[in-house]
């Protein structure tokens, strides 16, 4: 869990404010780093559960993002 808020954390810190995309990321980690530290407290492997498809899907959309700008650089 610990490893998860620091990446989330990381990521967060990290987002370029000047795209309005990045208030709407900012937004979505903070709730992840919300439901880890619930789960944590509460000791309730559930609510990990819940935003474990949200950050798979997450993951997926950088990834075609990533594979759409290379397309276009090369």
């Amino acid at each position: 869990i610990q490893k998860g808020r620091n990446i989330l954390r990381y990521l967060d810190e990290t987002l370029d404010m000047s795209y309005e995309i990045s208030a709407n990321l900012s937004s979505l980690y903070d709730f992840f780093i919300y439901q880890l530290t619930n789960a944590n407290v509460k000791k309730n492997a559930e609510m990990i559960k819940e935003i474990i498809p949200m950050v798979d899907e997450l993951g997926k959309t950088f990834k075609e993002a990533e594979k759409s700008l290379r397309k276009k650089g090369a």
